[in-house]
């Protein structure tokens, strides 16, 4: 039975060599059958299929083996929480090739937070000062938002497909404003003007009226 399960691990190995070479090369090693950094393993694909003879004789297996360690679902929650620095979702309106973010439908049941999670959000309403276009990135705008702390801040948003940047300039959005700085395209984003829809009915969140720049989201 041992003998079997490990001549299968090595096809295993060998079928995902295209697209895992790296594992692959680890999987062969721990199985006894070394191959040379940059170098492919040999093997007759049309034989593999039909005997289990593959492994070689008197080799020594590793005694230990994780190159998948299984997900610790409780203790994962709290490390995608350090983790937004590098997963946080991408400004709206960039690319798929740039943005990789969980699909939030209208009707989808979205996990739980608790109370004090969302109390850690910093949402804010900023004046917008300035707004002109990324000069890298066509679908994005830079935005130099004033929240009230002495210097405006910069914020990088993918609404350059619905908003003409002069149309922006003294206009009121809100924000989340600690997410960890990110550069985008060579340019620093400190924070995330919110929007609600998506397509052609991406809308900025605006107060109702007129509040003092920082004015907190509650």
């Amino acid at each position: 039975v041992l003998h079997i399960l490990l001549a299968c691990m090595r096809k295993i190995a060998l079928c995902l060599w295209p697209v895992m070479p790296k594992a692959s090369r680890a999987m062969l090693g721990q199985l006894g059958e070394e191959v040379p950094e940059g170098a492919t393993p040999t093997c007759d694909l049309a034989a593999e299929a039909t005997s289990l003879d593959g492994l070689r004789t008197g080799a020594h297996a590793a005694p230990a083996s994780n190159l998948f360690p299984r997900i610790d679902t409780a203790a994962a929650p709290a490390a995608q929480e350090g983790k937004k620095d590098t997963a946080s979702p991408a400004p709206r309106g960039m690319r798929p090739k740039e943005q990789k973010t969980v699909t939030d439908a209208p009707g989808q049941k979205m996990p739980e937070i608790s109370f004090d999670t969302f109390k850690s959000l910093d949402l804010r309403v900023g004046t917008v000062r300035v707004a002109e276009r990324h000069p890298q990135a066509d679908r994005l705008l830079r935005l130099l938002i004033d929240f009230g702390e002495g210097e405006p801040r910069q914020i990088l948003s993918g609404i350059a497909e619905h908003y003409a940047p002069e149309t922006l300039v003294g206009r009121q959005v809100c924000a989340v404003l600690n997410l960890p700085p990110r550069k985008i395209r060579g340019l620093m984003s400190c924070g995330m003007i919110l929007t609600a829809g998506e397509g052609e009915c991406c809308r900025l969140l605006m107060p109702d009226e007129t509040v003092a720049a920082g004015s907190p989201i509650a």
